[in-house]
């Protein structure tokens, strides 16, 4: 029998659909050239096998079982997806078919048309488009903020488990039901009027609130699309009563640091200037040419050297470590010395809230040092020659008394007195020597020892 009869010639030509048809016996007794093409790698002629060598194994039951239906139903279409092989053994190709009876023209049953066409693509990117959704809501419920979308119509569309447990109900709860149902519409707070604005003016808006029920502030962005809202928010009570805490800090350190002729200068972790005094203020204008203000980063304030050195310092002062360095800075050409220390600053709970800079003028300090310097130099010179200079003389004479008492000369009584004097004379003043040299010790001072016996 010429099943192909039965097919209409624009099935049998199509590029676009599969067209196969099988006997009673499930065997392939047409197949177009579209589908002969595309599964030419199963085998070269497919009239007279199993239509089930052209489909996924695990779609084997699932084909049987769409086939009985149309039986059941001849006078019916049946559709069903079914997954075809690929080249790679453990890949396939999605195709949805159209299954129906074929009749001849006493309308007894003669097998089974099937049409069908790929979907591959189509169900690869369902699927990645799956993925991805998961993924993303994934990432919802693992950020820490509260997140929700409301629609134009202020319905809850989606909502994170942060936020849910906020509103202290399930999500399930909350899907579908209006904004309004569980924030109230008053001007107590300030995002039903931010929240408008957000969704009437297309804007983005970020806001703190006070929920005075639960004593808790709170900060929240919203974010418009033509869906609706976008809202994240977080809970920022700790923060802002560590910001009261520092505040509060602030006015007693300011009374403190102005009293002081020290610079300070009081920064938060991310360099933010918090605080300064009166003595900051004026080395800052006066070193930098820069104006001190609460607000700017403190780069902004330093000169290229000082920001590199702050850098390095930075992060060993927030882990706690106190840091003095010595640097020259030049106030009119003239060099003057400070001594800056980068301290870590703690709240009552021993967090760090910061670091505090402190910058004490020790130009006097440094020229006294230098001037006490110079003062041992002139010393070392000194106890040299005393050493040296003082020493060759005195080792002339001592060593001339000794050759003429030595020598067997007869000296008269008088001439006698006159050398026991003068070697007594030339004693002391070594001892003298000895005794000045001695004092200088430590001085990389190493006198010779001249001392020779009479």
């Amino acid at each position: 029998m010429d099943f192909a009869a039965f097919v209409p010639d624009y099935l049998k030509d199509s590029n676009l659909y599969s067209v196969v048809v099988t006997d009673l016996d499930g065997n392939y007794v047409f197949v177009n050239n579209f589908f002969k093409k595309r599964f030419s790698f199963l085998q070269s002629s497919f009239i007279g096998e199993s239509s089930l060598t052209a489909i996924y194994e695990e779609d084997h039951l699932r084909c049987r079982e769409t086939v009985a239906l149309c039986f059941q139903n001849p006078d019916k279409t049946i559709r069903v997806r079914l997954r075809k092989p690929d080249t790679t053994p453990d890949d396939f190709y999605w195709t949805e078919w159209e299954f129906s009876v074929l009749k001849d023209e006493n309308r007894q049953p003669l097998g089974v048309m099937c049409i069908g066409y790929d979907l591959t693509e189509t169900e690869r990117a369902s699927r990645l488009a799956q993925e991805f959704a998961q993924r993303v809501e994934t990432i919802i419920e693992r950020i820490t903020d509260g997140f929700f979308v409301i629609d134009r119509n202020w319905k809850f569309i989606k909502i994170n488990q942060i936020a849910a447990e906020v509103l202290c109900t399930d999500k399930s709860a909350i899907i579908g039901k209006s904004f309004w149902d569980f924030y109230p519409d008053t001007e107590a707070y300030r995002y039903p009027q931010k929240f408008r604005e957000a969704m009437n003016e297309n804007k983005a808006v970020y806001f703190e609130d006070f929920r005075p029920d639960i004593q808790q502030w709170y900060s929240a962005a919203a974010y418009p699309s033509e869906e609706g809202l976008t809202i994240f928010f977080r809970n920022i009570t700790q923060e802002r009563e560590a910001r009261a805490r520092l505040e509060d800090s602030e006015k007693k350190l300011q009374a403190l640091f102005n009293s002081s002729r020290e610079s300070h200068v009081l920064v938060s972790p991310l360099g933010i200037i918090l605080s300064f005094n009166k003595v900051a203020e004026k080395i800052a204008y006066s070193f930098f040419k820069k104006e001190l203000k609460e607000g700017i980063n403190i780069k902004e304030v330093l000169p290229p050297n000082s920001i590199e050195t702050y850098e390095r310092i930075l992060p060993q002062t927030l882990a706690g470590k106190t840091t003095t360095i010595q640097l020259i800075r030049h106030l009119e050409d003239i060099p003057v010395w400070f001594e800056v220390t980068y301290r870590p600053v703690y709240d009552k709970k021993n967090q760090i809230l910061g670091i505090s800079i402190n910058t004490l003028n020790i130009d006097e300090k440094k020229r006294a040092e230098e001037k006490i310097k110079k003062q041992n130099e002139i010393l070392k010179q000194i106890a040299w020659e005393q050493s040296h200079k003082v020493r060759q003389p005195l080792a002339s004479i001592m060593g001339l008394v000794g050759l003429l008492t030595e020598s067997g000369t007869s000296f008269s009584g008088d001439e006698q007195t006159y050398l026991r004097h003068l070697q007594e004379a030339a004693e002391q003043l070594d001892q003298i020597i000895h005794s000045i040299v001695s004092k200088t010790e430590g001085m990389d001072i190493k006198p010779p020892s001249i001392r020779r016996k009479l």
